[in-house]
C-alpha cells in the first residue's frame, strides 16, 4: 500500500467569526468514519437563548456548532481515489513532489505548502471583504513558514507583524520622562 503526506487546509473556508474552519474528512473506506485528517472536530452545544445547554431539558432548542481543530503538520493518508481528489480541489495540500505527481499534478504546478495556503487565504479574506462591506477577518495578514520536509513537514502560522516601536531618545523611557517632569 503506498501513501500520500498531505497538510490539511483549513483556509477552504471561514465561519461566521471570520476564522479558518475548513476541515477534511479521511477515506471513510480506508479509516475510521467521520476521521478528520490532522486534526478533530469539537462540538458546542449551546440553548437556543445561547446560555449553557441542560441535556435534561427540551433538546429541540439545542444549537450544535462544530469546529475544527487543526494542526498544520505533514500527515499520511493512504494513497486512494479519494485523497487524490482532495488534493486536488484543495481540501488536502500535497506537502512533496512525489504526492503531487500520485495525484496528477504536473511538477511545474507544484508549489509549497506555506504559498498554496497563502493564496487559499488571500481568496476567502477577499470574498470575506465582499461580504462584509470591506472589513477584514480576523485572519488577515496571516503569513505561513515551512520547516522540514516530507513527512517532518510543519507549516508555522505567524500573526501579522507589528511595526516595533523605536526607542526613547536619550536613553530614557517615556515613563521615565513623564515622572521627571514637573507636571508630573
Amino acid at each position: 500500500m503506498s501513501f500520500l503526506y498531505v497538510v490539511p487546509n483549513p483556509f477552504t473556508a471561514l465561519d461566521k467569526e471570520g476564522n479558518p474552519c475548513g476541515f477534511c474528512y479521511a477515506d471513510p473506506a480506508t479509516s475510521r468514519p467521520f476521521q478528520v485528517i490532522g486534526g478533530t472536530l469539537t462540538r458546542t452545544v449551546l440553548a437556543q437563548d445561547g446560555g449553557d445547554f441542560d441535556r435534561r431539558a427540551d433538546t429541540r432548542g439545542a444549537r450544535v456548532y462544530a469546529k475544527p481543530l487543526l494542526d498544520l503538520r505533514a500527515v499520511r493518508v493512504t494513497n486512494s481515489k479519494y485523497h487524490q481528489e482532495r488534493v486536488v480541489c484543495g481540501d488536502l495540500i500535497a506537502v512533496d513532489l512525489a504526492t503531487a505527481l500520485a495525484c496528477n499534478i504536473q511538477k511545474k504546478d507544484f508549489k509549497s505548502p506555506g504559498d498554496i495556503l497563502a493564496g487559499f487565504l488571500a481568496q476567502r479574506v477577499e470574498e470575506w471583504k465582499v461580504a462584509n462591506d470591506g472589513a477584514e477577518p480576523p485572519c488577515a495578514g496571516l503569513t505561513f513558514a515551512c520547516e522540514g520536509e516530507g513527512e517532518a513537514l510543519v507549516v508555522k502560522t505567524l500573526p501579522k507583524s507589528t511595526k516595533a516601536s523605536s526607542p526613547p531618545k536619550e536613553g530614557k523611557s517615556a515613563s521615565d520622562k513623564k515622572a521627571s517632569s514637573p507636571d508630573a
